[in-house]
């Protein structure tokens, strides 16, 4: 199992999901918590790219044929970094520094920490086989009431079981206080309010073991499910069965609703770039950059940092579409972001 000790790194820094629940339960100190809360860290953060991408691709996002799709993703991508912000205060409460910037993601690539075997995210245009096949693997259920899989909902339930038995102190120092997104991130010094927010980061993204909603909305699975099957999800029979059986669902149409950005090959867009590609992928490496380099200065008491990291987030949009309007191989896709920091 890797601990760290033999390196010098925190023992558990570089853990596996697997090996983190296969500590035993007894044995799951604060090391432990602080490590899975890192590797929560970085699961969180793996999840916003695809979907930006994903978003950004559609060209009219008010159009009916667009609407349904760019509203799920606006909604679920600002959740997900949400819970970003969740577990970074989390992990700072514990006595923890969240890290970032050295932790970002490789595109195509595994979700981190080996969560989700098999599973390879892409960063592409929006299609519905992307949200079926990647985004649904990505928030995928425990127990799910439409599909059987084994999911990262082991993984949140172990931390929420390890907070109901946390005797530490929460340090209230260098956590962020914010509202975003119809979200508001609270200062956690209590294990009943470190508990709340882990179930309702597991249950937005997948639902509870008997119902698909978190309050009156459906959890991210589900919703990906009705744009993958282009049907609403309904409650079929008398008791809690659920289907894909409703109402249809508009999906946009590749190339005439969406910038057909093509999947980023393994170790990016090939060389040598036109200039037209390199400008504004340049500018979104460097804003990127900015933005891990932000919030890792937001949870080490820089205070300016967080909403300085949104601001820079919310720039990554417009270098992103000038590279969905460069055409790559022959015209019939076209370039995209890559999500690679470069200072």
């Amino acid at each position: 199992m890797t601990t760290g000790t033999d390196t010098g790194t925190p023992p558990y820094a570089d853990s596996s999901i697997s090996e983190l629940l296969a500590v035993p339960t007894a044995e799951r100190n604060d090391e432990w918590l602080r490590g899975a809360l890192q590797a929560a860290v970085e699961l969180e953060m793996s999840t916003i790219p695809p979907y930006l991408c994903a978003l950004w691709s559609i060209k009219a996002p008010e159009d009916p044929s667009s609407a349904v799709a760019a509203e799920t993703l606006r909604h679920i991508a600002l959740d997900e970094m949400f819970h970003l912000a969740v577990v970074n205060n989390l992990l700072v409460a514990v006595g923890g520094r969240p890290r970032l910037r050295g932790r970002a993601p490789t595109y195509p690539g595994p979700l981190p920490r080996g969560i989700v075997p098999g599973l390879v995210v892409h960063l592409q245009g929006l299609t519905r086989g992307s949200v079926g096949d990647v985004f649904m693997g990505i928030e995928r259920p425990e127990d799910p009431l439409a599909r059987d899989y084994d999911t990262v909902g082991l993984f949140y339930g172990a931390l929420i079981e390890n907070f109901r038995h946390y005797t530490g102190t929460f340090r209230p120092e260098n956590q962020r206080e914010i509202s975003f997104g119809g979200h508001a991130l609270p200062i956690v010094h209590t294990t009943e309010l470190a508990i709340d927010l882990l179930e309702q980061v597991k249950e937005e993204g997948e639902g509870t073991a008997t119902n698909p909603l978190y309050g009156d909305e459906l959890a991210h699975y589900y919703r990906f499910g009705e744009l993958a099957h282009g049907r609403r999800l309904v409650r079929i029979g008398p008791g809690d069965e659920w289907a894909w059986a409703g109402a249809e669902v508009p999906f946009p149409e590749w190339q005439v609703d969406v910038y057909p950005m093509a999947p980023l090959p393994g170790g990016g867009w090939p060389e040598p770039l036109p200039e037209e590609v390199q400008r504004p992928l340049r500018a979104f490496g460097r804003t990127y950059a900015e933005v891990l380099d932000q919030l890792e200065q937001a949870w080490s008491g820089n205070e300016q940092a967080l909403p300085d990291a949104i601001a820079a987030m919310r720039r990554l949009q417009q270098p992103a579409q000038e590279l969905m309007h460069q055409p790559y191989r022959g015209g019939s896709y076209t370039y995209g972001p890559d999500f690679r920091p470069v200072s």
